[in-house]
């Protein structure tokens, strides 16, 4: 038995007329609720065992619909993988201005001359496609809340680097540079079973910014996401933008029609409208993912982005963020952040009246 706490919000409802289904794994019972008056305090016991990892409590009004739910949990969070073994080797060959890192079905290509990753293969498949920068994105007026534009940091302008093989067991890329005006101190290591680390460090870093972190590009092949996170609610409604787990897909054939109710979840929208004033009121937009792929799945534990029989997974304690910033052309990037801000989350649309389609 676990005995919880708990609140009656409500003005006028004792909690007796409330009625608790308990769910655990796949029994359900019912659980009356104590007398507790409006905005008083008491106490429920759930019908749960050491053995249950977790409990899902479902409050239903008189005639069964579904007030509110609450998901508990001890489960502990999930951990990082370790740092990897030092079973396997990296086998490096040099060539002309790039440096070949091969173990296993993983290739990686390094540029001599630049300091920089030029390609990531797994079994002969492209899997990242450039060298993971510094992003620093920040509003262009930091004192107006909404209807500004954003300033997108550009590329990592690297003025010194060198490599380190250590043993074969790592490969190491330690590089500074600038990435617009912010000096930029970067280390990437490279471990042969495909595990990858980025630590950086930036100066003069705005006090306002709306995204702070690392890009990857990665492969135009990827077309799905999958995630696991922290949220803020234990729970969310199936197929949620940020439910605590779940998966999505870069497409769909979904056509919204504007002024018409669209027949599938508004998270798999391909289409937006924009509504102005003037002549030209109504823009369309096509997007080139959908809302649910491109949306920020912040508190991450684990988030994949793949596409066939290849896959980038990045793992975290519950304290970055992650994103697919898909482009008009296609080329897509994952955005894995250390500091993010509520424009960030791509949960609509902003700026883009003018790319849209008049209608």
């Amino acid at each position: 038995m676990i005995t919880i706490p708990i609140h009656n919000r409500f003005d006028h409802t004792n909690l007796r007329n409330i009625q608790a289904i308990i769910v655990t794994g796949k029994q359900k019972k019912v659980l009356p609720l104590p007398d507790v008056a409006p905005h008083a305090m008491g106490t429920i016991i759930l019908p749960a065992s050491s053995a249950d990892s977790t409990v899902l409590v479902q409050f239903k009004d008189s005639k069964g619909a579904l007030i509110d739910e609450e998901l508990i949990s001890w489960r502990t969070a999930p951990l990082k993988p370790l740092v990897p073994s030092k079973d396997s080797l990296w086998s490096i060959e040099n060539k002309e201005d790039q440096t070949l890192l091969k173990s296993g079905n993983i290739l990686i290509s390094i540029n001599t001359k630049t300091g920089t990753i030029s390609q990531a293969m797994v079994a002969g498949q492209l899997v990242i496609t450039g060298n993971p920068l510094l992003v620093v994105n920040r509003p262009l007026n930091a004192g107006v809340l909404k209807n500004t534009d954003g300033i997108f940091s550009g590329d990592y302008k690297i003025n010194s680097f060198s490599f380190d093989e250590k043993n074969r067991e790592v490969f190491i890329i330690t590089s500074k540079g600038l990435v617009d005006t912010y000096p930029v101190a970067m280390t990437t290591a490279l471990y042969p079973n495909g595990q990858m680390t980025i630590t950086y460090s930036a100066d003069s870093i705005p006090a306002y910014t709306w995204d702070i972190g690392v890009g990857i590009p990665v492969t135009t092949a990827f077309d799905k996401i999958s995630w696991n996170r922290k949220g803020y609610w234990s729970t969310y409604p199936k197929g949620h933008v940020s439910a605590l787990t779940g998966s999505a897909a870069k497409r769909t054939n979904s056509k919204e029609v504007y002024g018409l109710r669209p027949g599938f979840e508004v998270a798999q929208s391909m289409r937006d409208f924009i509504l102005t004033k003037g002549k030209e009121a109504l823009y369309r937009v096509d997007l080139p993912s959908t809302e649910i792929y491109r949306a920020k799945k912040e508190n991450i534990y684990s988030y994949t982005v793949s596409g066939g029989k290849t896959a980038i997974s990045v793992f975290s304690d519950g304290k970055h963020a992650a994103k697919m910033n898909v482009q008009k052309d296609g080329s897509q990037q994952l955005l894995v952040s250390d500091k993010w801000d509520y424009w960030t989350l791509s949960w609509g649309i902003t700026r883009v009246r003018a790319t849209g389609v008049k209608k």
